[in-house]
């Protein structure tokens, strides 16, 4: 699994789309698939003046699971996987191999296409909700095709209870 993943993190300086390719190139591959992201210049009808990415302190331990669970679980010669943080420029290139890389894999596992599978995965919402007895946070119920998709690529359903807060009384 080591040799598999050759390029994993979190970088505050510009990316290098030549060292993700240098890091994945492999004789043994038949192919390569790389996601390049760039930053618009606007949405939804309006002007992007600034952006910044910001990440979990536990970012990148979360991003090396992931990535260990793709090659233990699927034929993969080799996988990078990097995302920029802090303030990029407006031209900033954004490198997230892995993102494609895993719509490819559910698309595969799933028998469907990513536009359908986000549709059932759009659906799915988590609410608070606080009265006398106080705050909790919980998901949706699972429809259907959400269970399907989660049974088709072995993951756990998430938890229904995120968070809950008794009120002091």
């Amino acid at each position: 699994m080591a040799g598999q993943i050759r390029l994993v993190g979190l970088r505050p300086t510009p990316l290098d789309v030549a060292e993700v390719l240098a890091a994945v190139v492999d004789d043994a591959a038949g192919g390569l698939a790389l996601f390049v992201g760039t930053v618009r210049d606007h949405d939804e009808g309006k002007a992007v003046t600034a952006l910044g990415y910001s990440a979990h302190p536990h970012a990148e331990v979360q991003l090396r699971e992931v990535a260990e669970r793709v090659v233990r679980n699927h034929p993969v010669v080799a996988l990078a996987a990097v995302h920029r943080v802090g303030q990029p420029d407006g031209g900033h290139v954004v490198l997230c191999w892995l993102a494609l890389l895993l719509i490819r894999l559910a698309e595969h596992a799933t028998g469907d296409t990513w536009r359908n599978l986000r549709h059932q995965l759009d659906r799915l919402h988590l609410g608070t909700f606080t009265g006398p007895a106080g705050t909790i946070r919980q998901r949706t119920e699972l429809t259907a095709g959400q269970r399907s998709i989660l049974h088709a690529l072995d993951l756990p359903d998430p938890p229904r209870f995120v968070h809950l807060d008794a009120a002091n009384g």
